[in-house]
């Protein structure tokens, strides 16, 4: 996880997601002072990949509002963070988000491919920019994958992302291919 914007300003708040749609968040928003208008905060947990919510507010009317336009929050925290009760319950959503996270991520989602590049740390990206998943001589724990012209050594196993996806093909012990992007086979010459 990283801090990717800390701001009040809703513009450099949306801007930033706009550019960032495949990313996932966990978004503290302080109602009070960034916005209170909760439509906003719904549609960008409807139009990202994954996002989690928590709202932070000092007004018991706030607080009533998320609950009545059922904005869905992971949770709802009073501004106080020098209480300890507080700085635990963040504790606890960001435990609770990165689980959520990693089970959203690991899915096998049709459109997307998740991979594991160090432990804990998921990444997704569109299924059409896989080209090929090779095992690594010497290396049972890692792969290689073959995607918009980069390559990239992650964890996994051929057989795990085979019995994953539907998509991927074994062409031979060492090589998974994702059948999707295949234009021609050409059996003359072997490509």
């Amino acid at each position: 996880m990283e801090i990717a914007i800390s701001t009040d300003n809703l513009s450099d708040i949306l801007n930033h997601i706009a550019a960032h749609k495949d990313k996932s968040f966990l978004i503290f928003v302080d109602i009070d002072t960034v916005s209170h208008d909760l439509n906003i905060w719904k549609q960008i947990k409807d139009n990202v990949v994954f996002a989690e919510i928590i709202y932070l507010s000092d007004s018991y009317n706030s607080i009533q509002k998320i609950i009545a336009a059922r904005a869905e929050p992971l949770d709802i925290l009073c501004k106080n963070l020098a209480d300890d009760f507080t700085i635990q319950r963040v504790r606890e959503n960001i435990d609770i988000a990165f689980a959520r996270y990693k089970k959203n991520a690991l899915a096998n989602l049709a459109n997307f491919f998740s991979y594991e590049m160090t432990h804990g740390l998921v990444e997704r990206i569109p299924f059409d920019q896989v080209y090929s998943i090779e095992s690594i001589i010497g290396n049972n724990k890692q792969v290689r994958l073959n995607y918009r012209n980069l390559k990239e050594d992650i964890l996994g196993s051929l057989k795990h992302f085979e019995e994953q996806y539907d998509h991927l093909l074994r062409c031979n012990r060492t090589t998974l291919v994702n059948i999707t992007n295949i234009i021609r086979i050409d059996k003359k010459t072997s490509r």
